[in-house]
């Protein structure tokens, strides 16, 4: 059997498994049955690969190959150090320039960590070196943390980040949870909004925690109290305190579902067990006319004295507690003057 192979253009090398027989145009004789592998390549060309079935039976081939010129591409980035991928292979950070691309349409592709991915379709000729500029558009801002005093545990999204004073550079775009915690001091959080480009710089004074006269409640400073013999957390205010006027049990409900105080947003009625565990008949604080009631004073005075409970009582009522004498009652649950509701968590 014998091949002819023709390339455009000519002058082409023909490799035979591997193995060199010649130049373009050429003629292949006695050419053993069986599969073999034709690679024909030329300088500022692409390679063409193929495999071939021999058959002597079949007579004289002809093959024609046309061969793609190969091109020139440099690719620049704004700023610089972008991973370039051609047509999904990664070949080399910017700036850089390639050589020995096949001319044709391509796909060129940046990343740079911090900096949204830019894709292009390039036409590439053999006329003209080909030139693609990028300007890289940043989605990272930065963050300075610091705090009064210094050395507080910075976490960002509950992962520790370092201690104050603290900056943070490559911060992505978006918001943040940002927490400081040292010990004897109050743990501050906030949610933060990081912008392309720009730096945002939070400070927080450091508060430490205030205790009940007896050391069983913890004025957090934010609105909130923990009650460290039952674990749970209580609002500093009543609703009277907070709004200035009395709600009915449905109101209370509508109340404490919608509370974000302190940050915290799994606010509830509390049961009236829970709310007896707050009533201590040695203690002394003062409700909205100044009357005793008998709870720390560690909460907020000036409040109201009836407060309902998540205990309904059938379908009209619900128990409320009394915090002058720690009576539980029930009342219809449509009944709002002098009542209120003091929020728990969890």
């Amino acid at each position: 059997m014998r091949d002819r192979l023709i390339s455009d253009p000519g002058g082409a090398d023909v490799y035979l498994d591997g193995q060199m027989k010649g130049v373009t145009p050429l003629r292949l004789d006695k050419l053993k049955k069986g599969n073999i592998k034709l690679e024909i390549k030329k300088e500022h060309y692409g390679t063409v690969k193929r495999d071939l079935v021999v058959n002597p039976l079949l007579g004289e081939i002809k093959i024609d190959v046309h061969l793609k010129s190969l091109c020139n591409l440099s690719v620049n980035s704004t700023p610089d150090g972008a991973t370039v991928f051609v047509d999904g292979k990664e070949k080399g950070v910017t700036p850089l320039r390639l050589e020995n691309i096949e001319k044709g349409l391509h796909t060129v592709k940046l990343t740079k960590n911090c900096f949204s991915v830019a894709e292009k379709k390039v036409d590439i000729t053999a006329s003209e070196k080909t030139k693609v500029d990028v300007r890289l558009e940043s989605v990272c801002g930065s963050l300075s943390v610091n705090s009064t005093p210094d050395g507080a545990t910075v976490f960002v999204d509950g992962k520790e980040k370092g201690v104050t004073p603290l900056r943070l550079d490559n911060v992505m775009k978006g918001n943040i949870s940002v927490k400081l915690t040292k010990k004897g001091f109050e743990t501050e959080s906030k949610v933060i909004t990081i912008r392309p480009s720009k730096k945002f710089e939070f400070f927080v004074k450091l508060r430490q925690p205030v205790f009940s006269s007896d050391g069983r409640f913890i004025d957090h400073r934010d609105g909130t109290i923990t009650d460290t013999e039952t674990g749970l957390m209580w609002t500093r205010e009543d609703s009277y305190v907070h709004l200035g006027r009395y709600l009915n049990w449905e109101q209370s409900k509508s109340y404490v579902d919608e509370l974000n105080t302190g940050g915290y947003t799994d606010w509830r009625l509390p049961t009236a067990a829970e709310l007896k565990k707050i009533y201590e008949i040695k203690k002394s604080n003062t409700d909205k006319d100044g009357d005793i009631i008998h709870i720390d004073s560690v909460f907020s005075p000036g409040g109201t004295f009836w407060y309902w409970s998540s205990e309904e009582q059938g379908k009209c009522c619900a128990k409320v507690v009394l915090f002058i004498d720690g009576s539980i009652i029930k009342n219809d649950r449509m009944f709002s003057y002098e009542r209120g509701v003091r929020a728990v968590r969890p």
